[in-house]
């Protein structure tokens, strides 16, 4: 469940904002030094970033599963198999691929989500039983739902580039367009929430 709640939340919101990077980042940062290259930069620097942001958040529910399992062997494991492949896919992405900061980003994504892959395993092979079908068939609803979510995002900041005038300044574009993207992750959750997705009945309950 707990697992759950942090994809019915998370999912949907890492979509919308790394979708809506380029304006948050220019609302935020454009100005003086910073330009819009450098916009662009940092915006491809949290793209990277997005499989940390998840494995974040869903590996803290994981983890906490295999502490009530007392699964300390596996934490411990985890840990060094991160620590132990993240330094050669690092220089291979960043050296080899020259992705530069990206790839340093990227091979972080990777190792956390690699985690999550093995706390699953674990979990599922200690605690079997129905709900890991469910937790399988919410995600796959979740990233369908994420997908919509993104189609509909790019439309409103491409709709919010049309409404702004030429000659407005970066800032109101950007909080024209987030606006926008705001708007259509409010409508999402709460269209899913009158549908009957039980995990975001619950959030608003609580």
């Amino acid at each position: 469940r707990a697992t759950q709640v942090m994809m019915a939340v998370s999912l949907p919101t890492l979509t919308v904002l790394l979708v809506a990077r380029q304006p948050a980042l220019s609302i935020l940062f454009e100005r003086g030094a910073f330009t819009a290259t450098d916009v662009h930069a940092t915006g491809m620097l949290m793209l990277a970033y997005g499989g940390h942001f998840i494995a974040f958040g869903v590996g803290r529910a994981l983890a906490s599963g295999l502490y009530a399992l007392r699964e300390t062997r596996t934490l411990l494991t985890a840990s060094l198999l991160e620590v132990g492949l993240y330094a050669p896919l690092a220089w291979t992405l960043c050296v080899t691929l020259s992705l530069g900061a990206c790839g340093l980003a990227l091979a972080s994504s990777l190792v956390h989500l690699g985690s999550i892959v093995l706390y699953s395993a674990v979990l599922r092979r200690r605690a079997p039983g129905p709900e890991w079908g469910r937790a399988g068939r919410y995600l796959a609803s979740t990233l369908c739902f994420c997908a919509v979510i993104a189609g509909v995002t790019y439309a409103a900041l491409a709709l919010a580039e049309k409404l702004a005038n030429p000659a407005s300044t970066p800032l109101l574009h950007g909080m024209l367009a987030l606006g926008l993207a705001g708007l259509t992750l409010g409508a999402g959750l709460a269209l899913r929430l009158w549908r009957g997705d039980e995990t975001l009945r619950l959030i608003a309950a609580s």
